[in-house]
């Protein structure tokens, strides 16, 4: 394998390492960029798309991070049904094996190829869409398991980085609500007594 792939050889074993370091990263945003950096790296990949389960998207996912794609993708209602069903089969979904409605065909098949979902604990927290190689070439069988592999990694290290960042939103509303009502009892200019329920 390192005379065959040569300089690569090193860099997909890079991937493998770096997989295992994301969950480091608590920032989403910085997650993601150096992920997509990676893969278009060790990969040679055009086009890149990380999927983010949103349970405020009618597709239940939303577009994180994209490159080398238009800014306006749509993501198809059956997203989460298709890529799941798709990867219970074959872990890895290729475009060509989706069934798809017309409407999302051009962008499915033609703006990426692969799908790969990113499951923790039964639940596919995102999805990793992969175009072909810059030169047009389908990814190796090495390339598909090394995907498979690192997934697991990515879905534990974004999951992570969602759960922190809504505690960190969760505190923010929090201080700001006792600010709030810090504010209102330093405002009011009458006495306050409060009583526990012994009269105390």
């Amino acid at each position: 394998d390192r005379f065959f792939y040569g300089e690569s050889y090193d860099l997909r074993n890079g991937l493998l390492d770096f997989g295992r370091t994301l969950s480091a990263t608590t920032a989403l945003e910085p997650l993601l960029d150096a992920l997509v950096s990676r893969l278009q790296q060790v990969l040679g990949v055009e086009r890149v798309a990380i999927f983010i389960e949103d349970s405020r998207e009618a597709a239940g996912y939303r577009v994180a991070r994209a490159v080398g794609l238009s800014p306006t993708m749509i993501v198809p209602p059956d997203f989460r049904e298709m890529i799941r069903t798709r990867s219970a089969e074959t872990g890895v979904v290729r475009a060509d094996d989706l069934d798809l409605v017309p409407q999302t065909t051009g962008f499915v098949r033609r703006a990426l190829h692969y799908y790969v979902p990113c499951v923790v604990r039964g639940r596919m927290v995102a999805v990793i869409g992969l175009g072909r190689s810059a030169d047009g070439a389908l990814l190796s069988s090495e390339d598909v398991e090394i995907l498979r592999t690192v997934s697991g990694y990515v879905a534990v290290a974004i999951e992570n980085s969602l759960l922190y960042q809504e505690q960190r939103e969760r505190a923010t509303e929090l201080e700001l609500l006792k600010e709030f009502n810090e504010s209102i009892v330093e405002s009011i200019n009458v006495g306050l007594l409060a009583v526990d329920l012994s009269g105390k």
